[in-house]
């Protein structure tokens, strides 16, 4: 199971911080936030039946053929999902009557679709029905069919505009028997029965890219959706090990090279054949290889044409090493049962022990985390451990005896506003929740009640339920023999409408999204942003103009920034959240963009010799109010470009993407006259650059610009490992800030690296340490310098550079 591609979707959530940026990720019971690999597996079959009638929920008949879906417990051990969903699926007879037979006991969910009819409410929400391991059957159901929601999708060529036919729009983490729908052959599908939520939708076609979305259906409306697809190509070979043996299952994991959101997924066939189709043309895409007992790695690739050859080549992990011990109390007495578990970088990288008589344990093969080797120890009224150790040979594994100290205990009653208990509320302490978190957690029980007995010192505490306001980063007095209360209020929302600024009637199709407020005041509340919010935001079709971003923390400030076509973009930089009930919209009064006041920048990138730099990665930033002597500082420092966060800051008219062609040409059209202008550059053999201030030209320059690219630089290098065994990384600093600098991660035996594609200039080359946790701040991590040279760059000249003891 691939946790770290969650990174892609509404389940990350993205926490501000004064000195840290920490990704956090929730799991939602029994709903996947993660795909996989793993096939669904069925349960032993069983005496337990399920069954009932399909019905209007007005007037009662029944739906002749309604498609009846039943879905299976969760795997034992979690309380979670993961896709391809472990689904059933049957047809209501001539009475409405379905059967599920054979079942055995655990807990389901059951709703019907036909056509737009639909039984569920949400994901994943049908009728729950729960079979028990005695032989009393459950009592037959009635799911009421009410209509759900229709989008109609429309997928045309973003090159010329016809409508593209068969092609293929997906809804991602779909509870559809079928989530795949193809266009007519005007490019056109219905895509139905859809649940009043957010949904993820996809759109690709042979000879096309694929290209996603999140759709926001909340009001219960139907909608339509426009895909522009762009040229794409595949990419299809094998994964081979260094004897060139095809290995199978390996996971190919592909982004866009500098952005976080994964374009797709892909598993090796028992030859070892993948096949990565719809990928934007002439990109550089990263691709991650992984598969248990191997070592990760990672390319750079370019879908140059619409099919293309790539074999990659997987190395055998080697041995991790192992450990051996004793765990204790403060007295010296043995702790028996004890769990040990070691973590890698993915979720099915773990290994665990217990230890047995007399404390002792033995932990095996080791995996290699984010920060270095590490094990958490567990055990009841014992307060967790993390610490780093350094294992020996297979052979002869390192003797290490571990101390734990007394566990903390808390007893505590969620309730409402009006003093009701709240059941099923998330706790978690320490960072429990986060992936490799050495916290934990629990739910409340039907009175609201939550206990721990294995608590660490003044740990932080975070309450989530679905419809209050999350609370975050509370602290209490442990060891209290009396209960502590803990309110939950509900959750905070959005209200907007958006207007025509000048006829004042409702703009109907629009974009919103929420980010950090820049505005904050000393007592703001603060919490994490689902991603999905903040890029690439939510699409919305009202014909009142209206919206609601609903879950939010209540009274927290956000910014918040809504796109429409033909209109300038409007931000309101401090939107503070209210409750639903209560909440006033806000008014956005988008301004129509006169087609007079826009221009074109264009031109060409070549280098020292004339010749065209094909195939750049460009960024053409428009803004205004820049400030004169930070041309290069935050938020426009190459970070934020890379990432694209720089698209969410208030001053930013436009942030346009693009690349050079065969010719070394480029053209941006739309871009506003009074802007300040400002394009960035970057490619595999491209020096990274940026040309500043290039709205001084007249009209008829901005469309000839010619800029000149240097030769590119690279710095050589090799690290003493034992004089500085705890490197985790190079960091590479431009002094200018012009010039990019760059990041290499190390393996744990690399000695030599070399970093390329530098521009002239003066370099801060430095030997950071593997990072490490930030003590009282969960999931947040740090490093630190080990040892600098400075490095002057000459275009096309290589610097060597020996990191050892003087």
């Amino acid at each position: 199971m691939q946790i770290h591609s969650i990174v892609l979707h509404s389940r990350i959530r993205i926490w501000r911080s004064l000195m840290v940026f920490v990704v956090s990720v929730h799991f939602a019971a029994a709903i996947c936030v993660a795909q996989s690999d793993e096939k669904p597996t069925e349960p032993a079959p069983g005496v337990g039946r399920i069954s009932g009638r399909v019905l209007l929920d007005q007037g009662g008949e029944p739906v002749v053929g309604a498609e009846v879906t039943l879905l299976l417990p969760t795997q034992p051990g979690r309380d979670y999902y993961v896709w391809p969903l472990p689904l059933r699926h049957t047809h209501a007879d001539a009475q409405g009557n379905f059967s599920f037979e054979k079942l055995s006991h655990g807990k389901y969910r059951v709703w019907a679709n036909h056509e737009k009819l639909t039984s569920r409410r949400e994901t994943l929400r049908g009728e729950r029905v729960e079979i028990t391991a005695t032989e009393e059957q459950p009592k037959p159901l009635e799911l009421r069919m009410r209509p759900g929601v229709a989008v109609t999708a429309h997928v045309k060529s973003q090159a010329t505009g016809r409508a593209v036919p068969k092609a293929l729009v997906h809804f991602g983490w779909s509870d559809l028997k079928d989530d795949n729908f193809a266009t007519n052959p005007e490019g056109i599908v219905t895509l139905q029965p859809l649940t009043p939520q957010r949904w993820f939708i996809e759109a690709w076609a042979d000879g096309f890219a694929r290209q996603s979305q999140w759709l926001n259906l909340e009001s219960g409306a139907d909608a339509e959706v426009e895909f522009l697809l762009r040229a794409g190509g595949n990419i299809a070979g094998v994964v081979r090990d260094p004897a060139g043996k095809p290995v199978p299952a390996v996971g190919l994991s592909v982004r866009t090279e500098g952005e976080p959101r994964q374009l797709m997924y892909v598993t090796t066939d028992d030859q070892g054949h993948f096949r990565l189709n719809n990928l934007p043309l002439d990109a550089p895409l990263e691709v991650s290889l992984s598969k248990l007992e191997y070592l990760r790695d990672s390319v750079t690739v370019r879908a140059a044409e619409s099919e293309q050859k790539l074999d990659l080549t997987i190395r055998p992990r080697p041995h991790g090493g192992s450990i051996a011990g004793t765990v204790i109390d403060q007295e010296g007495r043995p702790i028996v049962g004890a769990e040990l578990t070691n973590m890698g970088r993915s979720s099915n990288e773990v290994r665990k022990t217990t230890t047995g008589k007399e404390g002792r344990f033995r932990l095996e093969n080791l995996y290699e985390g984010s920060h270095g080797k590490e094990v958490t120890v567990r055990a009841r009224k014992f307060a967790p451990l993390r610490l780093k150790v350094t294992p020996g040979p297979a052979d002869k594994p390192a003797e290490i005896d571990i101390a734990l100290n007394a566990g903390h205990m808390l007893k505590g009653r969620v309730a409402d506003e009006a003093g009701q208990p709240l059941e099923g509320v998330a706790v978690y302490f320490a960072g429990g929740g986060n992936p490799f978190s050495d916290g934990g957690s629990t739910k409340t029980d039907t009175q609201g009640i939550f206990e721990f007995d294995s608590l660490p010192p003044d740990c932080p505490f975070r309450f989530q339920k679905s419809g209050y306001s999350e609370i975050n980063d509370r602290r209490f007095d442990l060891d209290q023999p009396d209960v502590i209360a803990v309110t939950m209020v509900p959750s905070g929302a959005i209200l907007g409408k958006v207007v025509n600024a000048k006829t004042r009637r409702p703009i109907r199709t629009f974009n919103v999204r929420i980010t950090f407020s820049p505005s904050r005041q000393p007592n703001d509340p603060s919490a994490g942003i689902s991603s999905d919010l903040v890029d690439p935001g939510q699409a919305f079709q009202s014909a009142d103009g209206k919206f609601q971003i609903k879950d939010l923390l209540l009274g927290m400030p956000l910014q918040v920034m809504v796109d429409a076509e033909g209109f300038e973009r409007e931000v309101w930089e401090r939107v503070v959240t209210q409750r639903s009930d209560k909440a006033e919209p806000v008014e956005f009064e988008l301004t129509s963009i006169d087609p007079a006041s826009l221009t074109t920048y264009g031109g060409r990138l070549r280098d020292a010799q004339g010749q065209p730099v094909a195939g750049a990665v460009l960024r053409l930033i428009a803004a205004r109010d820049r400030k004169p002597g930070l041309r290069t500082a935050f938020p426009f420092n190459w970070e934020m470009v890379r990432s694209g966060q720089i698209a969410q800051m208030s001053g930013i008219l436009r942030f346009l993407e693009g690349k050079t062609n065969r010719e070394g040409r480029f053209e941006f059209p739309r871009v506003p006259n009074d802007a300040e202008v400002e394009l960035l550059w970057w490619g595999a053999g491209i020096v990274s650059g940026r040309a500043d201030h290039l709205e001084l030209r007249d009209g008829k320059e901005r469309a000839a610009i010619e800029i000149e690219v240097p030769a590119p630089g690279k710095i050589k290098a090799t690290i003493d490992r034992e004089a500085f065994p705890n490197a985790g990384q190079i960091s590479v600093h431009s002094q200018n800030g012009t010039n990019e600098g760059r990041n290499l991660p190390l393996k744990p035996d690399q000695k030599d690296f070399e970093i390329g594609d530098l521009g002239p200039g003066t370099y801060t080359v430095q030997v950071m340490s593997v990072t490490e946790p930030v003590p009282g701040r969960p999931g947040a991590f740090t490093s630190k310098a080990l040892a600098y040279a400075t490095v002057v760059i000459e275009p096309g000249k290589t610097e060597e550079v020996n990191f050892a003891p003087n």
